[in-house]
């Protein structure tokens, strides 16, 4: 029997003493009354007679017996009551020391059920990773080749699929369609003399984080055995930038494709999963990965990638001067280096924290747990931050998801890869700016770090220039959305390696891209997005600019080239984009919504309390990933870094 049970007895058995004194006393002074009254009264006070009539009678009693028999009785209830009171004073210290121990013990009963919760809540929150049965929830992983749907739609080195399936090649095969010479329609549309920031104040962050999904979705290879469609330049006006450092053409090799016709590849997973992070064939995913605890490569201490040191296919070269990621074409240009060089951080940091509540996982359990993370986060900025800042109202509901569906086809639309999403070109600006505690301090031009991953490695702390550009992606305002392209793009793309850098202009690129996938020009891509086909120029733009420029280009609004039409448009109330722009992107990302049946709503594994101890994916910005992973520890968690 425990203590506090035996003082509650006590204190019963007190009380039951105290009671019973009470009873006893009572029937005492109760007897004593009626022996008064009764004939068997031997005490000498006349009691035992009873008195006369009232019609009169004789006394026969002695007055002074009486009288001796009355002090007698008194003297007894006296004593009778003096014993009475003594027995129920002791009685009711009995029950005072029973309360007072009664109350001591549930006062330390109380202390130890409140130092249990205590103790319970210090090992919830300090000793879990002591904690033998935590095991990490991996029900499944997604397969770095994305070969997850029983159909493996959205698979690496799987075709795009087209809105339109039929083309404009001229011999229903291959042959490229006739118009307007590419360099020419650039120089005529995009030219752009002064700076036009975006009028909704989204910052660089909107085009940098654009590239950085872009490459994680979409991948093309190209090269001269595909075939060539070299771009001439004219130098109509005698003006012509390429022209006169000696460019007679702009060099362009045909995309890969299986069948016929044509049908361009993507060599990479169509999903939002990672894959610039983590490679899309398990050959680059192993040369990423460190050899213990979930771990990436890193260099530099863990501030900067690995560098190339197993010659693997990368944009630029096989040289290990070169950084090494998920995607080949991450050393483009330092600032893209930088965004890939947060998620590997973001991995890492992920990966250790594992490790601590872990503590017996596995080194592939801890990574693809990371990495599972990793891809949603990737996800929860695309549709919670990036999408809207852009769209607007016209960005996927997020609210109407429901689930994965798999007749929802998830694989990237060529109109999307080729034409629509390349929006963020005319965004860009020249120079780069470098940003610290949200002050811009310095800038770099565009052109001088194509390809230079010496400004992120040239000496101890160069590493910083990765958190330097990511800061100035969040303070710059960027430029408009529309046709314009800066010169670092339209006349000196890649200038600072590639031998033929002066003889690339990006704009002439991608309307000769859209040519060599056999694509439909802008107004049969507003038919096939479900809007109606324009009539007039007047119909595409109210910007007298851009109107005059489409009119001087072109003789018929059908000869409108895709990329050209849809930068062209007035931009939708509450969005940055035209009509085009805006039906082609939601509805891209609606089915890669949809149709991933790892999307992060849907992977419960992500939303189980072990999880939650790593990740909150609710709070997830990417401010929040930038905050814990660089040197801007003082921007708020909750900041949307795509608007200034």
């Amino acid at each position: 029997m425990t203590c506090f049970l035996r003082l509650t007895l006590l204190f019963s058995c007190a009380v039951a003493v105290l009671a019973s004194t009470q009873l006893r006393t009572e029937r005492m002074l109760r007897n004593r009354g009626r022996y008064s009254d009764c004939n068997n009264c031997d005490c000498g006070c006349g009691n035992g007679e009873r008195s006369g009539s009232s019609g009169g009678g004789v006394d026969t009693g002695s007055s002074g017996g009486s009288t001796r028999g009355r002090a007698l009785h008194a003297a007894q209830d006296e004593d009778l009551k003096k014993e009475a009171e003594e027995i129920e004073a002791e009685a009711q210290m009995v029950v005072k020391e029973a309360k007072h121990k009664l109350r001591l013990a549930l006062r330390q009963k109380s202390k130890k059920k409140r130092g249990r919760k205590k103790r319970k809540r210090k090992k919830c929150k300090c000793n879990e990773s002591e904690d033998e049965n935590m095991k990490i929830p991996l029900t499944k992983v997604r397969s770095i080749a994305g070969l997850d749907r029983d159909d493996y739609k959205g698979s690496a080195e799987t075709p795009l699929m087209r809105m339109i399936e039929e083309t404009t090649y001229t011999d229903q095969k291959s042959d490229m369609p006739h118009g307007r010479n590419a360099r020419t329609v650039s120089s005529l549309m995009c030219k752009q003399d002064d700076r036009i920031y975006n009028a909704k104040g989204l910052s660089d962050m909107v085009w940098a984080w654009g590239q950085f999904l872009d490459h994680d979705i979409d991948l093309t290879d190209s090269a001269g055995s595909f075939g060539m469609a070299n771009i001439e330049i004219y130098n109509e006006y005698n003006d012509d930038v390429l022209a006169h450092n000696g460019c007679s053409v702009i060099p362009f090799h045909r995309s890969q494709y299986v069948e016929e016709p044509r049908q361009q590849v993507n060599l990479i997973t169509h999903f939002v999963d990672g894959s610039n992070v983590y490679g899309s064939d398990e050959y680059r995913a192993r040369a990423l990965r460190a050899e213990h605890d979930g771990l990436l490569k890193t260099s530099n201490d863990g501030w900067s990638l690995p560098y190339n040191t197993e010659a693997l296919t990368n944009a630029g070269g096989t040289g290990s001067h070169l950084y090494l990621a998920g995607d080949i074409r991450a050393n483009e240009h330092a600032g893209l280096t930088s965004m890939h060089t947060l998620f590997v951080r973001e991995h890492n940091r992920l990966a250790r924290k594992i490790k601590y509540y872990f503590k017996d996982a596995s080194s592939d359990d801890i990574y693809e747990l990371a990495r599972k993370i990793v891809g949603a986060e990737m996800q929860k900025i695309t549709y919670y931050e990036f999408l809207p800042a852009l769209l607007g109202p016209y960005a996927p509901n997020m609210q109407r998801y429901r689930g994965y569906k798999r007749k929802v086809d998830p694989r990237i639309w060529n109109e999307f890869s080729t034409v629509i999403y390349r929006f963020g070109h005319s965004m860009v600006t020249g120079d780069l700016k470098l940003a610290k505690d949200g002050r811009i301090f310095d800038s770099v031009d565009l052109r001088d770090i194509f390809f230079n991953p010496g400004f992120l490695n040239k000496d101890d702390t160069s590493y910083l220039n990765a958190d330097y550009l990511i800061g100035g992606f969040m303070s710059n305002q960027a430029q408009e959305l529309d046709v314009n392209v800066v010169r670092d793009l339209q006349d000196f793309l890649f200038s600072s390696t590639n031998s033929n850098s002066s003889c690339l202009d990006l704009a002439s690129m991608n309307i000769q891209r859209a040519r060599d996938h056999g694509l439909q020009p802008y107004n049969r891509l507003r038919e096939a997005a479900g809007l109606r086909k324009v009539k007039y120029f007047e119909q595409i733009t109210s910007d007298s600019v851009v109107l005059s420029r489409l009119q001087n280009t072109y003789s018929s609004v059908d000869e409108i080239d895709g990329w050209i039409g849809a930068l062209s448009e007035d931009h939708l109330e509450g969005a940055s984009v035209g009509e085009l722009i805006a039906t082609v992107m939601a509805e891209q990302f609606a089915r890669l919504m949809v149709g991933d049946p790892y999307f992060f709503l849907n992977d419960k594994d992500l939303w189980t309390p072990e999880v939650k101890k790593i990740i909150n994916l609710k709070k997830v910005t990417l401010a929040s990933v930038i905050q814990s992973n660089t040197i801007h520890k003082d921007l708020d968690p909750k900041t949307n870094v795509f608007y200034v």
